[in-house]
């Protein structure tokens, strides 16, 4: 059956590839952002934790670089009520959440401390 539009050529479609930041809006041709415009704080959080990498990379030993990937994952560990502050700077629900997973290990042994 005959199509009421004709389809294009398979080898003449651009193919969209729907990227997440910092490409919104889309600045290359070729790119097709859908659905939310605002990255999610997941999305965001990756592409800030991305951004330090050649810090990490920086860093002298293998203790400072564990330390460092141990931060980042408490910042994932608590992304989704960072995500709930609707805070356009990442970096302030990053440290907070440093802070809180810092905070239930000093409680933690401080409760050891105590019992022993």
């Amino acid at each position: 059956p005959k199509h009421r539009y004709p389809r294009p050529h398979p080898k003449r479609t651009r193919r969209t590839t729907l990227r997440a930041l910092p490409h919104y809006p889309p600045k290359k041709r070729g790119y097709l952002a859908m659905g939310k415009t605002v990255p999610t704080y997941r999305m965001a959080l990756e592409f800030e934790i991305s951004k330090w990498k050649s810090f990490r990379k920086t860093l002298r030993t293998v203790e400072e670089r564990q330390a460092f990937d141990e931060l980042m994952n408490m910042c994932r560990s608590n992304a989704m009520a960072a995500g709930s502050a609707c805070n356009p700077v990442i970096f302030e629900p990053m440290i907070m959440s440093i802070l809180i997973a810092q905070q239930k290990k000093l409680v933690k042994l401080e409760h050891k401390l105590v019992e022993s």
